[in-house]
């Protein structure tokens, strides 16, 4: 359980430090990811469904993964504390394997979103690599926990 509170934490971390770039990006600076030609993060930020969730939730990309990596390490956590405290700690448990299903999910939906536009962002796969640590362990590795 502490591997998953560890990569929640730094994939919080590291979505905090890619918003900043996105910011630094949208006030005229270089973000450290914009490489060249096929490898850009600011036209993936920039582009139609990264502008689209923006606009329609008032929170880019970037907030969605420091939202998730609030709550994937929330959950273990808290899933560590009832444990100690002999309480239940399978609702903490469902909940992690939720949030690393979603996660998933969410990075099979945004490669493909990657993919589709030729376009590979250096910042995304670090938390893509995150993010499938955390599914691996929270959905096959936790499976004696019920």
């Amino acid at each position: 359980m502490g591997a998953l509170v560890a990569l929640g934490a730094l994939s919080a971390l590291w979505a905090l430090f890619l918003w900043a770039e996105l910011v630094v990006a949208r006030s005229g600076g270089t973000a450290f990811c914009a490489v060249g030609e096929g490898i850009d993060c600011v036209a993936l930020w920039d582009g139609d469904f990264a502008s689209s969730v923006h606009k329609l939730t008032r929170l880019p990309v970037a907030g969605w993964g420091l939202l998730w990596g609030l709550l994937a390490t929330a959950f273990p956590l808290l899933a560590l504390t009832s444990k100690a405290e002999g309480g239940p700690s399978i609702p903490a448990v469902t909940a992690t394997r939720i949030i690393g299903a979603v996660g998933a999910l969410s990075t099979v939906v945004l490669v493909g979103i990657a993919a589709a536009a030729g376009t590979w962002c250096l910042g995304c796969m670090g938390t893509y690599l995150f993010v499938a640590a955390y599914a691996a362990i929270a959905l096959w590795a936790w499976r004696d926990l019920g």
